[in-house]
């Protein structure tokens, strides 16, 4: 296929031709042609003698995860919908969210120069490039040979969010015209590794990146769209900028309630139980769940915090964590019933507490992580996102309001911390607010720096 033949071109240059091509001629000799499509098809097979192939077979290793069935949805449990924007795409006309009648409009590839290669993944390969006559980089991303309507889709979602707070910007479409080799250019972050970042971060430093992953989350979310693969490759950090960006939304969709999605998304160490378990009617707060995992691993700095050999011991991790009576109540809700032999693998496993105690799985004191006092701020805060039951999951906008900056923050932090520990979910705070504090609060999340309300109604719980 003509992808086979640009990623052998990945390689290096020979040094005659590197060093006279000049870096335009190196994004068309990238995108170039060479072989024809489909060629491998035209190899001949090597057949196998039945004996060698038996034999072969008797040496070969055995999987490492069983195969058998997840879960089975039964009839009679409650529809999966989204708490939060449940009917942000309803409120839309068709144009915005029907990716599928997009007409791309590509740009000439011809206009961009490639610097380096700086990332691959399963879908793209990335490279740092620049555009002649200006002294901005950006990034080039090349797409593999996937369906038109999965880049379609991707097109779309990225144009509908251009702009808003901490997401990337797409800044133009270009096509190879020989080969049809789509890229994207993306604006450019000078990122720094997580594996070498998030360790030497402070304990300020964390909230303030996880509040403007927050903020991107729920713009995206309030817009009817979820990213489906947040993890910490996804988010690039410029430290000396203090700037975020959530890129990489490629297995991003629009989300419409009631409606069944594809549970092949995400990494695996940042699945949430839903697509574990087979519940295909998932929403927003799947995205909540990835990012409660980075917040534990940065917390208790093990990265990833649950990690499984395989899914069915990813959710093996999870329960041993989270304790299985939650996990039990969600499948009851949703009348999910477990594989017999999955439910063995899981057993009862008791909720494990979050404070001083929890050192089990190689997981680190919170205590000697954090480098201040304020870890049990933290890991109350955490306390409301990774809850098994998506339904219980708090909303990106609701989370925001654990993180913030001013000075009348710390009663207001007090309270909410009180809330979360006694209920394990903030879905009903907004509710328990006067008219005064749910504005300043909700603008707040906006980004704002406000005095904390000094209202004394500040809520029915404290009252």
């Amino acid at each position: 296929m003509a992808w086979c033949a640009l990623r052998r071109r990945v390689h290096p240059l020979p040094a005659s031709a590197a060093a006279a091509a000049p870096h335009g001629f190196l994004l068309r000799f990238l995108l170039s042609t060479a072989a024809p499509r489909h060629a491998h098809h035209h190899q001949r097979r090597r057949r196998v003698a039945p004996t060698a192939y038996t034999a072969a077979a008797a040496e070969a290793p055995l999987p490492m995860t069983p195969r058998f069935g997840r879960a089975t949805r039964l009839p009679g449990g409650a529809a999966s919908v989204a708490r939060v924007y449940a009917d942000a795409n309803g409120q839309r006309p068709k144009e915005y969210w029907d990716y599928e009648s997009l007409d791309i409009q590509w740009g000439e590839q011809d206009g961009y120069e490639v610097l380096r290669k700086v990332g691959k993944g399963k879908y793209s390969e990335v490279f740092e490039g620049f555009r002649p006559g200006s002294d901005e980089r950006c990034i080039i991303k090349i797409l593999k040979p996937v369906k038109k309507k999965k880049i379609k889709r991707e097109i779309k979602i990225l144009q509908n969010l251009y702009g808003g707070p901490n997401i990337v910007k797409l800044l133009d479409v270009v096509r190879d015209e020989e080969s049809k080799t789509p890229s994207l250019i993306f604006e450019y972050v000078n990122n720094t590794d997580f594996e070498v970042l998030y360790p030497a971060l402070s304990d300020y430093d964390i909230r303030y990146y996880i509040f403007e992953l927050l903020k991107a989350l729920d713009y995206c979310h309030s817009r009817g769209i979820m990213h489906r693969d947040v993890k910490p490759h996804n988010i690039m950090i410029d430290h000396e900028k203090r700037q975020l960006r959530l890129i990489d939304w490629g297995l991003a969709e629009f989300y419409h309630p009631k409606m069944e999605y594809n549970a092949r998304v995400a990494s695996r160490c940042y699945k949430g139980p839903e697509l574990l378990v087979d519940l295909l009617d998932y929403d927003y707060s799947l995205d909540l769940w990835s990012l409660g995992c980075m917040f534990a691993a940065m917390i208790f700095r093990v990265d990833p915090f649950f990690s499984g050999q395989g899914n069915y011991d990813q959710l093996v991790k999870i329960t041993e964590v989270l304790g299985t009576e939650d996990f039990y109540e969600y499948l009851d809700k949703y009348c999910l019933q477990l594989a017999p032999q999955l439910e063995r693998l899981i057993g009862r496993h008791n909720r494990k507490p979050w404070g001083s105690g929890f050192q089990a799985g190689g997981y680190k004191n919170p205590r000697t992580c954090l480098r201040t006092k304020a870890h049990g701020r933290g890991l109350g805060i955490f306390s409301g996102i990774p809850s098994c039951s998506n339904a219980r999951r708090a909303a990106c906008h609701r989370l925001g309001i654990f993180f913030p900056f001013c000075k009348g923050a710390p009663l207001l932090f007090m309270w909410l911390n009180t809330v979360m520990q006694g209920k394990r979910h903030v879905l009903t705070i907004l509710l328990n607010l006067c008219e005064r504090c749910r504005e300043i609060l909700l603008r707040q999340v906006h980004g704002l720096r406000i005095a904390a309300c000094k209202c004394h109604n500040l809520c029915e719980f404290i009252l």
